[in-house]
């Protein structure tokens, strides 16, 4: 299995907020924001990515 060297990530909701090179903890928080977020904005992506590779979204 190859890996990738991480070289950046961020966070984005789909309400507009977004995070460059995020720690657990954001992504722990995006989890509990989601439990208030209403059907419009209820949802955030995670995208990591390096120098040498795609952006991966998760």
């Amino acid at each position: 299995m190859n890996k990738i060297e991480i070289e950046g990530s961020y966070i984005q909701y789909a309400g507009g907020y977004d995070k460059e090179n995020i720690v657990e903890s954001d992504f722990l928080k995006a989890l509990k924001d989601l439990e208030q977020m209403d059907n419009e904005h209820g949802a955030f992506w995670i995208g990591v990515y390096g120098a040498e590779t795609d952006e991966f979204v998760l």
